[in-house]
């Protein structure tokens, strides 16, 4: 039954084959199992591709959060930098007090060696100024011959050589250039004392041997001039470039030092007449030297950064033509430099014979004042000019120095007003001493003004420059001193003193217009507050300047021709934190992401 079974199956297969509607039927039912396989691959291809984009897109999401995190940060970042910075900026001196405090050194140690030193030349000086006068009169009593020579001699060799001194203390090293200018301002007036006491003491008499009294004569004179010269190099070096050195940040502490150096100097200048023996002025002279030359060297060491300057490798050798050459750079600086008016100002002041010097005690002798009254008039003028030296830097710290200057040198001027009335309505046979209250009222403007002028040049002048150009303001001054002697020759009687204090009066009124122009200069260059601070940092850029712009003059001697000229133009920018650079950084960065 099996095989027939079996049989007839085939049998109806291959007579199935051969109907075309039942071939029809199993080819679409093949197509329709092929369709079902390749839908089933399809949907199997695009569920790995949906994953794999869900993957990528998923990826990319992590990466765009990071980004985010990480810009996040920085702006978090940038945002607490910029709430420091705001909160600096809103008191930028505080900030900027902050900032220097970390990095200014501690405040210098006393100046009282200083002082002591200052107060043992000073000392020395003055005393020798009121002496050297007594003791040439009394050589020869007969004749004002003396005096007027030394005088003449005196002022004609500061006048020539105190620019090359100047020279000498920017190009030479501090501690030797002070040491040398100490000896040699002690030895020559102790040698010249030790002449004086022989010629006095009868062993060098004229009747004896002229040419031997007339020698000494001439050696006195010499080295007292010599002496006088080295003092100039001395206060050059230590008053105006040791101080300036010391007190380069504070200019309040520079102000206080500057006062109290000037009130020795004025100390000394009241108390000397009081010791007036040629035998102490030889004694002592040796006793200061000595110990003087041992305190300028610890000083010295207290202080580094007068350690700093060294000596100018191409500083030329001292000699007769150098000294003129100095002479001649120094008037070219100073010239050119913006406290030529000042310092010419200062200079005028002078040429006025209402000061209490010679012409005037001469003048109120005639009119009948006593030497007692005198003499206590000077030492009131010379109390005035001590409290000056307290004042100073009280008015220092509320006016500035320049508008300090402006009030002392008007100042000075009303006093004289008074002076001046007092003198040419003056009757010659009354003792009236109402000019000479007007002259000791000036004192304090006088000094007030001098101390004024002395810290604009430490202030305003370069370091390398500061002894020459003091140097040729003494040189300037001591110009303008030889004019009462002369003008004193001219009108000689005592009924032409009228004459000299209006011209006297016209000098000083003269010196205070120069100091005003300064002033209105200044002012309208807003630097009535001086020089930039230092936590200012100032950015130089040159530019040409225009057709017919000679360029900015004050800071040279001035362009030869044919050379460029060129303008300063000068910005100033305070500096905060480095940290800004950062944001840059962020910047680039962000702006890359976009990409």
């Amino acid at each position: 039954m099996s095989d027939s079974d079996d049989e007839q199956k085939v049998s109806l297969l291959a007579a199935t084959d051969h109907d075309p509607l039942t071939r029809m039927a199993r080819e679409q039912e093949k197509e329709k199992d092929e369709g079902k396989q390749q839908e089933q691959k399809q949907d199997e291809t695009g569920r790995g591709e949906s994953s794999a984009m869900k993957q990528s897109e998923t990826a990319q999401g992590n990466t765009n959060n990071g980004a985010r995190n990480g810009r996040n940060g920085r702006k978090h970042k940038k945002n607490k930098h910029k709430k420091n910075k705001t909160k600096h900026n809103g008191d930028l001196r505080v900030r900027l007090t902050e900032d220097d405090s970390d990095t200014t050194p501690e405040p210098p140690p006393p100046l009282w060696r200083l002082y002591t030193s200052h107060a043992m030349t000073a000392w020395t000086m003055r005393m020798w100024e009121f002496a050297v006068a007594l003791m040439l009169i009394s050589m020869k009593p007969d004749s004002l011959i003396l005096p007027s020579v030394y005088t003449f001699a005196l002022s004609v060799s500061v006048m020539t050589i105190n620019p090359a001194m100047g020279n000498l203390v920017d190009t030479r090293t501090r501690l030797p250039t002070a040491r040398w200018s100490l000896i040699l301002t002690k030895v020559p007036f102790a040698i010249s004392a030790f002449f004086v006491y022989l010629v006095l003491a009868g062993h060098i008499a004229e009747e004896r041997n002229a040419g031997g009294f007339w020698a000494t004569i001439a050696l006195i004179i010499l080295l007292t001039t010599c002496g006088h010269i080295a003092y100039n190099c001395n206060k050059l070096s230590v008053e105006k470039d040791w101080v300036k050195a010391i007190c380069r940040t504070d200019d309040k502490f520079l102000a206080r030092a500057n006062a109290m150096l000037r009130r020795i100097d004025l100390t000394c200048k009241l108390l000397s007449p009081m010791v007036r023996t040629h035998t102490y002025t030889h004694t002592h002279t040796h006793t200061h030297a000595h110990t003087h030359t041992h305190i300028l060297p610890h000083f010295f060491a207290s202080f580094p950064v007068l350690a700093t300057k060294r000596a100018s490798e191409n500083a030329p050798p001292l000699d007769f033509l150098q000294t003129f050459r100095a002479l001649n750079t120094g008037w070219k600086k100073y010239t050119h430099r913006r406290v030529f008016r000042p310092g010419v100002g200062l200079a005028l002041l002078y040429s006025t014979v209402l000061s209490m010097g010679s012409i005037q005690v001469a003048y109120c002798f005639y009119r009948g004042m006593s030497e007692a009254t005198l003499g206590v008039l000077r030492g009131i003028g010379a109390v005035f000019g001590i409290t000056a030296t307290f004042l100073f830097p009280r008015m220092h710290s509320s006016f500035g120095l320049v508008r300090s200057g402006l009030f002392s040198i008007w100042g000075l001027v009303a006093s004289l007003v008074l002076c001046l009335v007092a003198v040419v309505i003056a009757r010659p046979e009354e003792a009236d001493c109402t000019d000479i209250q007007g002259v000791i009222t000036a004192r304090m403007g006088l000094w007030l003004y001098d101390l004024t002028v002395t810290q604009l040049f430490q202030e305003w002048v370069d370091d390398a420059e500061l002894g020459a150009i003091n140097g040729v303001q003494v040189s300037l001054q001591m110009f303008f001193s030889l004019i009462p002697p002369i003008a004193g020759i001219i009108f000689s009687s005592p009924t032409d003193f009228d004459i000299l204090a209006i011209g006297s009066f016209g000098f000083v009124s003269a010196a205070a217009l120069v100091y005003t122009s300064f002033y209105v200069v200044v002012r309208d260059g807003n630097q009535l507050d001086g020089p930039p601070p230092p936590h200012v940092i100032m950015i130089t850029s040159s530019s040409p300047a225009p057709d017919g712009d000679d360029g900015d003059h004050d800071g040279g001697d001035g362009g030869g021709s044919g050379s460029v000229q060129k303008k300063q133009q000068t910005h100033e920018l305070f500096t905060f934190d480095d940290d800004d650079d950062d944001d840059d950084d962020d910047d680039d960065e962000d702006v890359e992401m976009l990409k």
